[in-house]
């Protein structure tokens, strides 16, 4: 199947990424992927859900991501 071959290829890109910080800016998100992908299987079979996690948890991720301002109108 294609996406065995896309997945290895995502789990190797990720691992490159957390080598290329040395652990030092992400150590978090590193410990709480692998411990995801060892629990969670339908997470360790869906590369979109494992990069979606990796980015949501990263310090690149913008907190008013899909937040909408609200103002009072007077």
């Amino acid at each position: 199947m294609i996406s065995c071959k896309v997945s290895s290829k995502i789990n190797s890109d990720f691992a490159t990424f957390f080598e290329k910080s040395n652990g030092t800016e992400t150590p978090d998100i590193k410990t709480s992927f692998e411990d995801k992908l060892k629990k969670d299987a339908d997470f360790a079979k869906n590369p979109r859900v494992q990069l979606d996690f990796v980015f949501k948890n990263s310090p690149h991720y913008e907190k008013a991501h899909l937040r909408l301002p609200i103002f009072k109108v007077n």
